[in-house]
């Protein structure tokens, strides 16, 4: 049996190190003590040891590595989505068991267990978002491009004339806005014609 070199004993070393780092359920010292089989080191001696190979540039990169892949697992693509909200859709409540994926609660009750799933309307919602069901459909008008070619040459007159500088009186139903006076602030209306607001 072939003798391995002491630098390819040294990098798996390092690489359970950051391992057991990056899944986060040891401190570094106790990290340190059990990749490197040292758990007869003291605290104090496992904290330095710990502290200056986290700064090392391979644990570094190692540990960027993993999180990268554990960045990558985390976050759910649009197939698992889409497979989930379909397995809502088609699972009746009778089949989800407490360990089940779709389970959001279980209670335990005098008549038995009830069980809570997400809601199969909810998750039809989702889906057609997700699957781009609810996208407009292109309708194809004919002639429509002729007309707009029509329309954009044709020259349309202002909405408001402006006259002298000032915009023409807007009528509405009949009656006309009250000119301004020089001591009436504008924005503010005491009455329309004769009619006073109220």
């Amino acid at each position: 049996m072939p003798k391995r070199d002491k630098k390819a004993i040294a990098t798996e070393k390092k690489k359970e190190f950051a391992r057991l780092l990056v899944e986060g359920k040891l401190s570094k010292p106790d990290a340190y003590r059990k990749a490197y089989k040292r758990k007869d080191m003291s605290g104090e001696a496992a904290s330095k040891a710990a502290s200056r190979l986290s700064k090392d540039a391979e644990v570094v990169r190692i540990i960027g590595e993993l999180n990268a892949q554990l960045d990558k697992s985390a976050v759910a693509t649009k197939q698992e989505c889409l497979e989930f909200l379909t397995a809502v859709l088609r699972t009746p409540i009778g089949k989800v068991g407490e360990d089940s994926p779709l389970c959001q609660e279980v209670a335990y009750t005098d008549s038995g267990m009830r069980k809570k799933m997400p809601g199969k309307i909810e998750a039809v919602r989702e889906l057609s978002k997700l699957a781009g069901y609810n996208e407009p459909e292109p309708v194809d008008v004919p002639g429509l491009s002729q007309i707009a070619a029509v329309l954009a040459g044709t020259k349309q007159d202002p909405l408001v004339r402006p006259d002298n500088g000032n915009p023409a009186p807007i009528e509405f139903d009949g009656i006309e806005t009250a000119p301004e006076d020089k001591e009436h602030s504008p924005g503010v209306l005491d009455s329309v014609g004769n009619e006073p607001l109220v």
